[in-house]
């Protein structure tokens, strides 16, 4: 492939913002191919708020914006999925650590008529106990289910040891302890206190003028009383010093899950691409130096990778893989082998060239439907990106150098200062580690 063929950057559609008299904040991307309107309402509050009013309540965003779709003084939650169908619309609601959100796809014909309705939504939804004890109870046993995967114990256990008291540490969805502690008063502390206009963008893409944006936003959110909103404490993560290896041994387990990495960086990197580059060589991708090196020349696994995993304020460098228990040290050894590898030499031009193509003739997928148009502008006003920045990648991408990667491989990967944890066999000869960091066996993991 021909990488000069494919330098031609692609550009994010423009798009008009407006600000409400009450501080919401309503971006418009008029796209008139189709006659069909995507909606997304952003709450700049996600996870990282969970800790707001104290008492640990992990899984209190998660909670409270799952149940935006339960029930209102006037429609049950089976009443609000029926007019959605009816409209030939879908609606969903969630959160991240960054921020919480609702977002509806919907007919042109149809859009006043689901736009009203989240605002009914958002103004007299009831958190009725039921659906609070209902909700809690599945995310328990989701919990419950995850705790026997090895792989999610494994980046469990990691997290915590790489973020610390940072909510980052924590799961979006609580924990099983924290969700027995949130009730409904401390939801509606939660909801009164961060989901305010203050704290609102309203993200339009489709068929519909700006003029017809403004209009309705207006006539359906403009006596909605702005509230401040507090602001969200970071707290630090770990100061990782030497390696440290977390070992949980799991009764009749046939396979280990393994994650090694650090602290890594966040969304306004200014190196972010070159890193993004950097890993698709390291482990990002299938042909990924990691990858051929434990599954096709070791065979050992059958597939590893690594990643940075980049939220708004912090992020994490980790290299993941499951392995049998015999290839445990070994699989470590080859892991840290290869990040000496990239730091020390410059990558050949051919991996380069590999890593650019790739990333170069999968970012269009990125930019395929209306959600994905309005995450991506979503990003450039939460985290303070340049407006052309989604504009600029693909030629940015292009002029990464073999120097860069070196370069940001070595500021940004830390061989020396290291967590690494295990989720293996019952029985583990501790010794075997020794001669790579200090061990410590885990017996109790709620403490993790």
């Amino acid at each position: 492939m021909n990488l000069k063929s494919k330098c031609e950057d692609i550009k994010l559609p423009d798009y008009f913002k407006f600000k409400l008299k009450n501080n919401i904040k309503l971006y418009v991307i008029k796209d008139s191919r189709f006659p069909v309107i995507n909606a997304m309402f952003v709450f700049k509050n996600g996870s990282l708020c969970d800790s707001y009013y104290g008492g640990n309540l992990y899984g209190l965003c998660s909670i409270t914006s799952d149940l935006l779709l339960k029930g209102t003084e006037d429609f049950s939650a089976n009443d609000i999925a029926n007019l959605v169908e009816s409209s030939g619309s879908y609606i969903y609601s969630g959160c991240s650590y960054d921020y919480s959100f609702l977002t509806f796809h919907s007919l042109k014909k149809n859009f006043e008529k689901i736009f009203s309705l989240t605002n009914h939504i958002f103004r007299k939804s009831l958190f009725k106990e039921e659906e609070i004890e209902r909700l809690k109870l599945q995310k328990i046993n989701l919990i419950k289910l995850n705790n026997t995967y090895g792989e999610y114990l494994s980046r469990k256990i990691f997290k915590k040891k790489v973020y610390g008291k940072s909510l980052y540490a924590e799961d979006s969805d609580g924990t099983i302890e924290s969700l027995k502690r949130i009730f409904r008063n401390d939801i509606l502390k939660f909801y009164n206190k961060f989901f305010s206009p203050n704290n609102l963008y309203i993200f339009l893409v489709g068929d519909i003028s700006e003029s017809k944006a403004i209009r309705l936003t207006e006539k359906y959110f403009t006596d909605w009383e702005d509230e401040k909103v507090p602001t969200t404490k970071i707290l630090s993560q770990n100061s990782i010093k030497g390696i440290s290896i977390f070992i949980l041994p799991r009764k009749g387990s046939v396979q280990s899950n393994i994650n090694i990495g650090h602290k890594g960086v966040n969304q306004r990197c200014p190196d972010l691409l070159k890193l993004k580059v950097m890993n698709l060589i390291l482990g990002g991708t299938f042909v990924s130096r990691i990858n051929n090196n434990l599954r096709e020349i070791q065979g050992c696994t059958y597939c590893a990778s690594s990643n940075f995993n980049t939220f708004g304020y912090q992020g994490d460098f980790s290299v993941e893989v499951s392995v049998s228990n015999k290839h445990v040290l070994y699989t470590i050894k080859e892991i840290l082998k290869e990040l000496e590898r990239i730091k020390n030499d410059y990558v050949s031009d051919d991996e380069l060239d590999i890593a650019k193509n790739y990333f170069i003739g999968n970012y269009p997928l990125q930019l395929e439907t209306a959600n994905d148009i309005a995450t991506k502008v979503l990003k450039i006003e939460l985290y303070n990106l340049k407006k052309n920045y989604y504009n600029t990648i693909i030629s940015k991408v292009y002029k990464v150098s073999k120097k860069d990667i070196y370069e940001v491989s070595n500021k940004y990967i830390d061989t020396k200062n290291l967590i690494i944890s295990i989720v293996g066999p019952e029985r583990i000869n501790i010794h075997i580690f020794e001669n790579i960091g200090n061990v410590e066996i885990i017996n109790n993991l709620e403490n993790y």
